[in-house]
């Protein structure tokens, strides 16, 4: 039987003694957690009516319960425990409730005494009210080559011949309201989601493959449906695989990676989220004449004129850097959204309605409990970093994102991950120490799995079976992922698969904390469902109760 659920029950015993034997106890302080939790509780005897609406109620209490099962309490148990002991008589109903973990307590509108009222999932009490953890979210679109491709057979657009096929004329690629590529179908379960009512309890971010806008791939190419005003990068410019990204270095290249971060007053920028999936892209001529490219600032020439982006839009180019990708949204949560401890002289210096300035730093009262998401839509695997030795490997990052790599104590890990042999250790159990190359099949030997994509252009290599890489610590020391101060904290990776693949990114989704499911681009609904679930997940509060 746990501190709480004898607190509780002593209370009963002794006014039940007190109500049969007509003795009057001495003072009996009720400890129910220590500090403010304590309270004096005194026989009616002597005046005092003893305060038993301040008791810290269990979560719940069947009719029938032993000692191992006195951790886990209903809301009807809250109203029963009620009924049974008096309440203090003269609490002022004008009187803003009190929190009582994670209970309201409430002056009933007579005064005779109080409610314990529980806040609804997903939120916590504070000031006497109930407030909702909203979640911190990236949606990770996967912006590869393939991602153009024809729902139907797998072509490519501009192979496509007959009814069937989709508009691909620039800037009109592909019917907004019956998209035919995946990419499109992608963009269509986005609109839904972002202006849905679960995406105003969460604060959203819309992050690509890097990409830097004006380079064309061709030079002297107008934009056309490949790739629009586009072009694939290796990483964000000037970054050379650091582990590490300068914030001044974010603050000018962001936007090749999150094209829409959350806004400056921490809310979600849903017009600029929709600006990016409605499929319209713009370029218009300055009316300057140039020779080369940077001759106009921000733009590029073509023909003898410089030509400006007018409308942004998302586009298919280039590889599948998942890793890379999972990094560079650590370091935006760490340079962006997660404020806790750095230095402040007011509020606003914070950037987030979460936070306040107190003692001269950023303090987030819910920062025990605030979610900090991930959603990776993906319809392939990594194709640039899959060495288990890579940093960069996806299941590396996930891993290191979420639980941590390499530790000396269990307290270097994260999220109860343990420290074993100087790793941090999946909870629930071993994960396989070598899989498919291409995929997140496990395996034992090179002949269990199929032929995988190697390189861009190139075809197919033979199966292979090799180290998963879950067992990899970081010689440089960056084990988890930390704020510019120092604290630590983590992201948890949700991948949505349309590999067609069971396995997918599966154990990217294991090794980052989070659920792995397939969909099938020929089911938008299903896709559009697995969007809005992931998005309206009610967080863990526990933490913060």
């Amino acid at each position: 039987m746990n501190r709480k659920t004898l607190s509780i029950f002593g209370a009963l015993l002794l006014l039940a003694s007190c109500s049969e034997q007509g003795q009057s106890p001495d003072v009996i302080t009720d400890d129910v957690g220590g500090g403010d939790a304590e309270r004096t509780i005194m026989n009616a005897d002597f005046g005092v009516q003893p305060d038993v609406g301040f008791i810290m109620v269990p979560d719940a209490m069947p009719s029938s319960m032993d000692s191992g099962d006195m951790n886990s309490v209903s809301d009807a148990a809250v109203e029963r425990v009620d009924s049974m002991v008096p309440h203090a008589a003269g609490c002022d109903p004008a009187a803003a409730p009190v929190c009582n973990g994670r209970w309201r307590r409430v002056c009933r509108p007579d005064g005779s005494g109080y409610d314990n009222e529980s806040c609804e999932e997903g939120a916590v009490c504070r000031d006497g009210g109930c407030v909702s953890v909203r979640a911190n979210i990236i949606m990770m679109v996967d912006t590869s080559s393939s991602m153009n491709q024809l729902i139907a057979d797998g072509q490519e657009p501009a192979d496509c011949q007959g009814d069937a096929c989709p508009p691909w004329d620039f800037p009109q690629c592909d019917d907004p309201e019956a998209p035919k590529t995946r990419l499109g179908r992608v963009k269509t379960a986005l609109r839904s989601v972002v202006t849905s009512d679960a995406a105003l309890e969460a604060r959203v971010a819309l992050q690509r493959f890097p990409q830097t806008e004006g380079l064309h791939p061709i030079p002297g190419l107008m934009p056309n449906c490949r790739f629009g005003w586009y072009a694939n990068h290796d990483g964000i410019t000037r970054h050379n695989e650091e582990k590490a990204v300068e914030r001044g270095l974010m603050d000018q290249y962001l936007t090749e990676v999150i094209p829409v971060p959350i806004g400056a007053d921490g809310e979600t920028d849903v017009d600029g989220i929709l600006e990016h999936i409605d499929f319209i892209e713009g370029v218009r001529p300055t009316g300057a004449d140039c020779r080369v490219h940077r001759d106009c600032p921000g733009g590029f020439c073509f023909e003898g004129g410089c030509q400006e982006h007018t409308d942004p839009e998302l586009r298919g180019v280039g590889l599948t850097p998942l890793g890379q990708s999972l990094f560079y949204a650590g370091e935006y949560f760490r340079h962006y959204v997660v404020k806790q401890g750095q230095a402040c002289a007011q509020d606003t210096d914070c950037g987030s309605a979460d936070y306040s300035c107190r003692d001269g730093r950023c303090n987030d009262p819910l920062f025990a409990c605030r979610p900090n998401v991930v959603v990776l839509f993906s319809d392939g695997h990594e194709t640039e970093y899959d060495e288990a030795d890579s940093f960069f490997n996806p299941r590396i990052q996930a891993k290191r994102l979420h639980y941590g790599l390499g530790c000396a104590e269990d307290a270097d890990c994260l999220n109860e991950a343990a420290c074993v042999g100087a790793v941090c250790a999946l909870p629930g159990g071993p994960a396989p120490e070598t899989v498919c190359m291409g995929s997140d099949r496990p395996c034992q030997e090179d002949a269990e799995c199929p032929t995988y994509r190697c390189g861009f252009g190139m075809p197919n290599c033979p199966g292979m079976c090799a180290p998963a890489g879950l067992d990899y610590v970081d010689a440089d020391g960056q084990n988890v992922v930390k704020n510019s101060v120092g604290t630590a904290f983590s992201l948890t990776i949700h991948v949505v698969d349309a590999s067609g693949d069971p396995d997918g990114n599966s154990l990217l989704a294991l090794a980052g904390g989070g659920t792995h499911s397939t969909v099938d681009f020929a089911d938008p609904n299903a896709l559009i469902e697995r969007f809005h679930t992931l998005i309206g997940d009610k967080p863990d509060v526990s933490a913060c109760e």
